[in-house]
């Protein structure tokens, strides 16, 4: 047989196989295109849910930070800025993504003003409320409002201080938040918003936990403050499990306004929201988050490969390569069987996870299965422990069973109403314990229902609140002997000032001795001579005139003085608008005859204001202070005797500054003056209560503040008081 015989004869059976390897290698080739498309689908579906776990378990983990935050809140009736530094800053350390935590107080229009004071105290700067204008500069917040939630605590401290004071409630996208929070009783993110503390316009969010007041559980209290930067969040979720974000373009989107979908977050240059088919739900209380994803050209770049077309070329070449492709095929079918082994050893070990967590619910958690009759048809462990009766004993028995005896009928009653209506029952319940003792439950009963949408069972959950009933039982008692000790303080605090007001009229009494023994003497005087000018053929009706006229005068000078002193010893009923120049005038004239004695001389300034308060007792500071600056002046022998009066209005606040050269306070000392029968005096010239009941009658009487201390060469009394 020839050779072109031999051709003919095996050219069919070469085309046959080249068809056969042909048809083979397309065949293989689409089907390891399409698998190595199901696997990379497998793996993009497997990154985007891994990075959604990642986002919402970093999410989860420092909501749970603040709620334990919150709940030094609810145990601690006053949290104090230190406390608050030293059990925030833990958390912070362990959680990188938490931008800062914030305490906002609720404060109405009345407490501003104090609140603005102690925190000025005890950070030692002007503490003000502010906001932040349409320019983005911080203002000061004249705005009076009814209620404010300014940031009062705030930690780390140092990088975000200037947005210590900023009244949440002055920006629309934190008011809706806080709203919301009051509304529904539940934690609240804030819409998209930029942080005041940045320079740069950053995506943030706040994320309210709502405290409510311990003893008026409808009262709001605060707000514990969490703010997030959500591009430093997501990065720092991923960094905890070496998540190579690049893999993927993603869009975190705000989709709470159907309206309006809002761009939280992309890795991406594309700065607007790109919804796609492949998305994962983020859950946040009060907002609505949806992760978009679709794969990145690095993802394309690192699982695209050129097997298919290699298995194309190298089948239509040599049949042993079709050998080599099954094989390859077999190798990405064992890999799809090992990841499907591996998810099911994943949901294996979840289902052990979720034993467990059934196993501490049981343990750990107060809860019961009531039937529609009332009888308990399951129960908790931990119920059983806290009830004394075993679930043998509870199962099939009426649910009342531990219910005490004080409890009101109508409590029951409305129990069954609510639930039996489909709504949730929430109440705060005395129990008794199988042996007779007491505890406290705050109980949640909720309707379940069948397939057919009936109620078929009620499930009771409750949280033991034993401690907190015997801590608000403790605080009523401590109130009402903290009332008692403040009435017997105020009668107190009105005995000092009867002793004071004696004190002072001990002095005035003084004083007015000196203000009549000249005007006597003149008086005297004229009429001893009256005689002898008689004598002397002087009496005529000019000379009558003219000693009428002087006598009168020295006379009215002598009643002005009384009316002066009456005035100043009048027990003033209700507070009254003066001028302060013209009291503190009064006060001076009673005192001249005095001063003058002692060659002391006053300076007094031209301005002046008007105050509200009680005239008498403003005008017993300036007495008091006047007298000791006297006393001190004649007891150091000072040549020129000066005391001079400085009066100053600003800014809504009028000052008086009340200085003398005496030398001034000795240091060791100075902190004292306002004590209580603290004095320098020498026994018997001095009660120690004049600068105490002066202080009281300033800082508690007319809300205003005295304060003293040293200038060049002697004392200076400062008062200070809104206008």
């Amino acid at each position: 047989m020839g050779k072109l015989e031999r051709m003919g004869l095996y050219t069919p059976s070469v085309i046959s196989v080249f068809v056969i390897g042909l048809f083979l290698s397309i065949f293989l080739y689409i089907e390891i295109s399409f698998n190595e498309k199901r696997a990379t689908d497998l793996k993009f579906e497997h990154l985007l849910k891994r990075e959604s776990l990642l986002v919402q378990k970093e999410l989860d983990i420092n909501i749970q930070a603040l709620h334990s935050i919150k709940n030094l809140f609810d145990a601690t009736h006053d949290v104090s800025r230190k406390q608050f530094k030293d059990f925030v800053s833990e958390y912070l350390e362990l959680h990188h993504s938490i931008k800062a935590i914030e305490w906002l107080p609720y404060i109405t229009k009345e407490q501003r003003s104090f609140f603005e004071e102690k925190a000025s105290k005890e950070l030692n700067i002007d503490f003000k409320f502010t906001y932040k204008n349409q320019q983005g500069e911080i203002k000061l917040l004249e705005e009076e409002k009814t209620e404010y939630y300014p940031v009062y605590y705030l930690e780390p401290f140092n990088p975000n201080q200037q947005v210590l004071g900023y009244d949440l409630s002055s920006n629309k996208t934190r008011l809706k938040a806080l709203k919301e929070s009051i509304k529904s009783r539940k934690d609240t993110a804030s819409a998209k918003i930029n942080l005041i503390q940045e320079k740069e316009n950053t995506s943030a969010f706040l994320f309210f936990i709502p405290v409510w007041e311990i003893s008026n559980k409808n009262q709001i209290k605060g707000f514990v403050v969490g703010v997030y930067e959500i591009e430093e969040m997501i990065i720092h979720s991923l960094e905890h499990d070496d998540m190579d974000n690049s893999l993927l373009d993603v869009w975190l989107v705000d989709k709470t306004d159907k309206y309006k979908n809002e761009l939280l977050y992309t890795n991406t240059e594309h700065n607007k929201p790109v919804i796609t088919k492949n998305y994962a739900p983020i859950k946040i209380e009060g907002r609505n988050w949806l992760l978009y994803a679709k794969p990145s050209a690095l993802f394309f770049k690192k699982n695209k490969t050129i097997i298919p077309f290699i298995s194309l070329i190298a089948s239509l070449f040599v049949t042993f390569l079709i050998t080599y492709i099954l094989a390859q095929k077999v190798i990405k079918t064992q890999e799809l069987e090992n990841l499907v082994n591996n998810k099911t050893k994943n949901i294996i070990e979840s289902n052990k996870r979720y034993e467990s967590l059934l196993e501490m619910f049981d343990k750990k958690v107060i809860a019961a299965r009531i039937d529609l009759k009332g009888r308990v048809s399951y129960s908790t462990s931990a119920f059983e422990l806290i009830s004394g009766y075993s679930k043998a004993e509870l199962v099939g028995l009426s649910n009342n069973i531990h219910r005490h005896e004080d409890v009101p009928k109508d409590l029951n009653i409305n129990m069954w109403e609510t639930i039996s209506a489909g709504k949730i029952f929430t109440a705060e319940i005395k129990n008794k314990k199988k042996d007779g003792s007491v505890y406290w439950l705050k109980t949640v009963i909720m309707p379940e229902y069948d397939k057919d949408k009936n109620i078929s069972s009620y499930f009771e959950v409750s949280d033991d609140i034993t401690s907190k009933k015997e801590l608000e039982i403790f605080n009523i008692n401590l109130s009402e002997k903290i009332d008692y000790a403040v009435s017997e303080n105020q009668k107190k605090d009105q005995l000092l000032l009867e002793q004071s007001k004696l004190a002072a009229m001990g002095e005035m009494i003084g004083a007015i001795a000196h203000q009549w023994r000249q005007p006597l003497n003149s008086l005297a005087i004229k009429i001893q001579f009256i005689e002898d000018d008689y004598e002397d053929d002087l009496l005529n009706e000019d000379y009558l005139n003219e000693f009428s006229t002087s006598s009168m005068k020295l006379i009215d000078f002598m009643s002005k003085t009384i009316d002066d002193f009456r005035n100043f010893f009048t027990i003033d009923k209700v507070k009254s608008e003066f001028d302060v120049k013209e009291k503190i005038e009064e006060t001076i004239n009673m005192l001249n005859a005095q001063l003058d004695n002692y060659e002391i001389k006053i300076i007094i300034n031209n301005k002046s204001f008007s105050v509200i308060g009680y005239v008498s007792e403003f005008q017993q500071v300036i007495l008091n202070i006047i007298n000791n600056a006297k006393d001190e002046l004649v007891k150091k022998e000072i040549k020129n005797k000066n005391i001079i009066i400085d009066i100053q209005n600003e800014d809504g606040f009028g000052t008086i500054k009340i200085q003398d050269n005496a030398g001034g306070i000795p240091r060791d000392i100075l902190d004292r003056v306002f004590e209580p029968y603290f004095t320098t005096k020498e026994q018997g010239k001095g009660t120690g209560l004049g600068l105490y009941m002066s202080k009281m009658i300033i800082e508690e009487n007319m809300k205003g503040k005295l304060s003293a201390s040293n200038i060049n060469d002697g004392a200076e009394f400062t008062i200070k008081m809104e206008i």
